[in-house]
């Protein structure tokens, strides 16, 4: 339902809201019932993150810090890539993958390519997520559920992350630079 209305062209928030608000009106469930499944703490966690994002993003630092890469940034090319790729997978693991994008979402249309900004943005910031448990608000989520019967913690889950997030950067930033310099998935008719 929400896929539905999003490819319809409703807006993101308003399809979500509306397919939330159908599914409990079809499964009949009261709305207190519903409410009680609500995980309030993870809202608020969500809610606290934003606010810190916007206010830094106020405060102008996140603006002052792609100045410093913008030159690298700008000359679109692998090393560009990289960095533009670096400071998202950084920034990813400050804040959340989430959070990153929504302020990063403002320099892209500054990029030589933008549409390649698009999709380094959307690739870097998902495998970013990988990297430490607040890298992906999934992360948390996934690590607070496990509770006391699967405590992983910070560093263990880092230990795993560095690996993992290494190498589906590295595979990945090739397959990339390969799709950019040579229409790579054009020679493969994809």
């Amino acid at each position: 339902l929400f896929a539905g209305l999003a490819a319809a062209g409703v807006a993101l928030p308003g399809a979500a809201v509306f397919a939330a608000v159908a599914l409990i009106v079809a499964a009949r469930v009261p709305p207190g019932r519903a409410f009680d499944h609500v995980d309030w703490s993870l809202l608020l966690f969500f809610a606290g993150l934003f606010v810190v994002v916007e206010g830094l993003a106020h405060t102008g630092a996140l603006d002052r810090l792609f100045a410093q890469v913008a030159p690298l940034i700008g000359r679109g090319d692998a090393a560009g890539d990289a960095a533009f790729v670096g400071l998202t997978v950084v920034a990813s693991n400050l804040v959340s993958n989430v959070p990153a994008v929504l302020v990063a979402r403002h320099w892209v249309p500054h990029m030589p390519d933008p549409t390649w900004g698009w999709i380094m943005l959307a690739w870097a910031s998902t495998l970013a997520g990988n990297l430490t448990l607040f890298g992906s608000v999934a992360n948390i989520i996934v690590m607070e559920s496990a509770g006391p019967r699967g405590e992983i913690g910070f560093w263990r889950f880092l230990r795993y992350g560095v690996v993992l997030t290494a190498l589906s950067l590295a595979i990945g930033f090739g397959v990339l630079a390969l799709e950019r310099a040579l229409g790579l998935f054009a020679l493969l008719g994809l």
